[in-house]
């Protein structure tokens, strides 16, 4: 178990926790267990060691937050990271521990924590109508918009070595230099995510120009090939729009400013900005930008290609 997904475990212990009994770890013929239905002993001795190697720092999720915090306080953390304490365990160190265990649970239940996790969540209303606004702002220069989509995720065999680090760094290679090859590329938006099965990968849509560009898939597969070139073959990808009939709502492909069906399906690319908490709980040295999108470009002047039909803004 990595530091990532033992973080996602504690986004999980509220919900997994046994509400009759507040015991969440006991000893059983000598040997520690856990009451609950996670991994426990292994995500504690991990964080533990992370918080000892000064590698969670700054914590961007609540919850993460508050369970280091706590952590910290209890001073366990320095105590099982130094030994094999699941097989030594002592009485009074399970009653420490499921006491702190308790008092995160329980806090995380209170009023006041639950407003500072609205509050923590809300920004992703700001970039859904960022995104809106951006789209919107695409179509009153360009009469036709090709929509292309490329998952970008990495070989499985290289999930436990991947660092935030490296991850950015891949990101901003890669799209600095399709700017620079792609004429016809006039917009994207990109959104950072981690899952315990599919470790880091990005969510990208690209707006090319319809006049110049009409492949949507031959664009999807060439990107797609340029992000495995530029992360040295750790990367893979899903070309979307290959598999457009997986996705009920057909935003992808060529979609003309005056087709007011396809520009509200486009309006489901909002998953680019719905919250993510599984990202926002492996973010622990400081905020991290995971929704991002390409400045657009100056717009041309007003007297140009006359509008007939009203935009679709809304």
């Amino acid at each position: 178990m990595n530091t990532n997904d033992a973080l996602l475990n504690v986004l999980e212990l509220t919900k997994a926790s046994n509400r009759t009994d507040r015991r969440y770890i006991g000893v059983r013929y000598g040997v520690l267990r856990a009451h609950v239905r996670l991994p426990l002993i292994k995500t504690l001795t991990v964080i533990a060691d992370a918080i000892c190697h000064s590698e969670i720092l700054e914590p961007q999720h609540p919850k993460i937050e508050l369970f280091v915090d706590l952590f910290r306080e209890s001073g366990l953390p320095w105590d099982i990271s130094t030994r094999d304490w699941a097989f030594e365990p002592s009485s009074e160190l399970v009653w420490r521990i499921n006491n702190f265990l308790d008092g995160y649970v329980g806090y995380c239940q209170t009023p006041n924590f639950r407003r500072k996790m609205s509050k923590a969540l809300r920004r992703c209303e700001r970039n859904t109508l960022s995104l809106r606004t951006y789209v919107d702002d695409l179509f009153d220069v360009h009469s036709r918009l090709l929509v292309v989509r490329v998952d970008f995720h990495y070989q499985p065999e290289f999930y436990e070595g991947l660092t935030l680090k490296r991850v950015i760094n891949d990101r901003k290679v890669f799209l600095e230099s399709i700017k620079q090859e792609f004429d016809g590329l006039i917009g994207l938006c990109w959104k950072l995510e981690y899952a315990k099965q599919r470790g880091f990968h990005y969510h990208c849509i690209f707006f090319f120009n319809g006049n110049r560009s009409q492949r949507g898939i031959s664009l999807g597969r060439t990107l797609g090939e340029h992000w495995v070139s530029v992360t040295a073959n750790m990367g893979s990808y899903h070309n979307c729009n290959f598999a457009d009939n997986d996705y009920p709502e057909k935003y992808l492909g060529m979609i003309h400013y005056s087709d007011e069906l396809k520009r509200r399906a486009l309006r489901h690319a909002d998953y680019l900005t719905k919250n993510d908490e599984n990202i926002l709980a492996i973010l622990c040295n400081g905020r991290t930008r995971i929704f991002g999108r390409m400045e657009l470009r100056s717009r041309r002047s007003a007297a140009g290609r006359p509008r007939l039909l009203a935009s679709t803004r809304s």
